[in-house]
């Protein structure tokens, strides 16, 4: 009787061990950013069309770079498997038909297969809704599980294209058809700080 108790006590431990080993592959994301550089074959799509590309606070564009803080998420350090919430605002303002396009709320979801950045599209101060808005490749040659160094968690050179559903709607709003799913949008590097989740 004294066998099997220690057995189970034994099991038991090996279990919770288990499970606290498991939980320390969530790690929560506190704060960070991500660069976007968007590519020239976007630019010049834009340009073409009279829209000019801008940005509401605390998101930031330089030359071709847009940067969003990372405001909180999670990753599965094991898996990669996670989301990242963003701040800011990009902007796409056309001036030959006065339309304005603000994409905000940006998710970084690595969960779904491929990996998306979502957000919420206002066209002209009306809300459209949540979009998967570019498709995302992880670099060549990352490798799991996910080592931060330090606290700080880095991927560089995310690849971006359209999402179908992004096309659809540029296409909609702009009425052309030029931009078709697996447009190349740029690449993204994101940065997230990070603690152990409890």
């Amino acid at each position: 009787m004294k066998l099997k108790i220690a057995s189970l006590c034994a099991a038991a431990t090996l279990a919770l061990l288990t499970v606290n080993a498991n939980a320390q592959h969530a790690a929560t994301a506190y704060s960070g950013a991500t660069d976007v550089t968007l590519s020239g074959t976007l630019l010049t799509s834009l340009t073409s069309l009279g829209v000019k590309v801008g940005y509401d606070h605390p998101a930031m564009v330089s030359g071709a770079t847009a940067t969003f803080p990372v405001v909180s998420g999670v990753i599965d350090l094991s898996t990669s498997a996670g989301s990242l919430l963003h701040s800011g605002t990009l902007t796409f303002d056309a001036t030959a038909n006065a339309t304005k396009v603000s994409l905000e709320a940006f998710v970084i979801s690595t969960a779904s297969k491929p990996p998306v950045l979502s957000g919420v599209v206002v066209v002209n101060n009306a809300v459209w809704g949540r979009y998967n808005l570019f498709d995302l490749t992880l670099p060549a040659g990352t490798t799991l599980p996910l080592k931060p160094t330090g606290n700080t968690l880095m991927l560089k050179g995310v690849k971006l294209t359209l999402d179908p559903s992004m096309s659809a709607m540029l296409n909609k709003v702009y009425g052309v058809s030029q931009f078709t799913p697996g447009f190349d949008v740029g690449t993204a590097n994101v940065t997230a700080n990070v603690g152990a989740n409890q």
